[in-house]
């Protein structure tokens, strides 16, 4: 459960016009310092796009009762059209 929520932190948190830009993940890194103790899961992501075609998201996971971990994700970004 906690990987599938965080292959999607690309698309919860663009920082560009959905509708000009295209991305891709590039890999996905998921540290986790615990386990989750039922099935509520929640992340805060951030994205960072640069204008060489480069990217990064970061995203805090938490559960019911706290911290879970992080995420990282690489993104190729370039103009839709």
């Amino acid at each position: 459960r906690v990987v599938t929520l965080c292959d999607a932190i690309n698309g919860v948190s663009p920082s560009l016009p959905m509708g000009g830009w295209s991305f891709v993940n590039g890999d996905l890194s998921v540290s986790m310092r615990r386990a989750p103790s039922d099935a509520w899961l929640g992340m805060r992501a951030h994205s960072i796009p640069e204008s060489d075609g480069a990217g990064m998201v970061q995203a805090r996971l938490f559960a019911r009762h706290g911290a879970l971990g992080h995420a990282n994700e690489t993104l190729v970004v370039w103009t839709a059209g």
